[in-house]
């Protein structure tokens, strides 16, 4: 079974499948990436790679990017 990335979730609210996001970080804030599952694949060792953080928030451009 495999799952493939379907949309994010910002403070409960499905902002899209864009990838990268950028996320201002104003306030405290809970990103989730939602995965579906996929219909299965003729390679059964395919990997799911989770999101990753790639970005650092500074004081003066609080702006994160996740991919």
């Amino acid at each position: 079974m495999s799952y493939t990335f379907d949309h994010w979730m910002l403070d409960g609210v499905n902002i899209g499948s864009s990838n990268p996001v950028n996320i201002t970080m104003n306030a405290n804030h809970n990103l989730v990436a939602e995965f579906k599952r996929s219909p299965a694949l003729n390679n059964p060792s395919a990997i799911v790679q989770s999101p990753s953080f790639n970005g650092t928030p500074a004081l003066n451009k609080p702006t994160v990017t996740f991919s």
